[in-house]
């Protein structure tokens, strides 16, 4: 990853990074909604869902790197 794929994208914001293999990668590029549960330093369980549509994005990201059967 370069340093520009590293500049935050909100000042308030904090960036974490997580393994994810090509299967999941594909699950989430055909899904309809996508959002993520993340635990907080106190265990309660946090739901982040994006407020825009991913599924384009993530499956121009998957064609892009040849990663697609179709």
């Amino acid at each position: 990853m370069s340093a520009v794929d590293r500049r935050p994208i909100v000042s308030w914001g904090q960036t974490g990074y997580f393994g994810l293999d090509v299967a999941m990668l594909k699950r989430a590029a055909g899904s309809e909604k996508l959002v993520l549960s993340f635990r907080g330093v106190d265990q309660s369980i946090v739901d982040f869902t994006p407020t825009h549509e991913t599924r384009t994005t993530l499956e121009k990201f998957t064609h892009a790197r040849g990663i697609t059967d179709d």
